[in-house]
């Protein structure tokens, strides 16, 4: 499909004026007029196309997170594995199993939390325990504090 995207985008500013100037038979300024219009509205249409594509570059050149990683995207409330990563976005499953497409200008753009690459998680256990008796508590909290480190 890029290939097919790459062939569309570089023949059609280039055939559409050719066309236009061979059925009117003019070469004048209608021909410049449609193909400066042609051109500009490929440019405007393409513009995130090109972010994306660049983003896309960028962070397959950067490599901050990889296909299989947990990452989240706090500015798109996005949380999942990552499934697939193209050139123009990339493919996130997120908790509910549902496969959320996002483009990589949104990638590059904003903070990516890689939650695969953390060496230490932090586990919070709260642990109710009632101690035997209260004159025990002493030599419980003592135990306690040895073999919690």
């Amino acid at each position: 499909t890029l290939l097919l995207l790459d062939r569309v985008l570089t023949t059609v500013p280039v055939a559409l004026p050719l066309i236009v100037a061979y059925l009117s038979h003019s070469n004048g300024p209608l021909v410049t007029s449609i193909g400066g219009f042609v051109g500009l509205a490929l440019g405007l249409g393409s513009q995130d196309a090109a972010k994306s594509f660049v983003a896309g570059v960028s962070l397959l050149w950067r490599q901050p997170f990889a296909v299989g990683d947990a990452i989240e995207i706090p500015s798109l409330k996005v949380f999942g594995k990552l499934l697939q990563f193209g050139i123009f976005n990339s493919v996130i499953e997120d908790l509910d199993g549902r496969p959320v497409t996002v483009p990589n200008a949104a990638l590059a753009a904003g903070a990516v939390v890689n939650r695969s690459r953390a060496r230490l998680r932090l586990c919070r256990l709260d642990i109710l325990v009632m101690p035997p008796s209260s004159s025990q508590l002493h030599s419980f909290l003592q135990d306690a504090r040895r073999n919690v480190g």
